[in-house]
């Protein structure tokens, strides 16, 4: 599936897993405490969610999770089109070759 994101490929290994650098002097994020807790309070929440109604709707619960599991499934079978080469300027890091690189 095409998401209109630029791919950018390694000169050396031609893959495409790279990422850009990161500026060392930018600080970390103060946020990162807030999200952290959240999505803890989230998760236990739809835990005690699924615990409540597997044992209030059981069939209910199981035909869901079923169709759930089969549609992910399903959904990683297809085929990935090919990604498009686009060039964007900067530097870069292949995580597979550990090379540096500027494109």
């Amino acid at each position: 599936m095409d998401d209109g994101k630029p791919v950018i490929i390694c000169p050396y290994c031609k893959s495409d897993n790279v990422l850009p650098f990161e500026e060392e002097s930018k600080g970390p994020v103060n946020e990162s405490l807030f999200i952290i807790i959240f999505l803890a309070l989230a998760i236990l929440g739809a835990y005690f969610l699924f615990v409540i109604s597997s044992y209030l709707f059981f069939p209910a619960v199981v035909f869901a999770f079923i169709i759930l599991a089969s549609y992910f499934i399903n959904r990683q079978d297809k085929k990935k089109k090919k990604k498009a080469v686009v060039h964007v300027p900067g530097e870069y890091i292949c995580l597979d070759c550990s090379n540096d690189f500027t494109a």
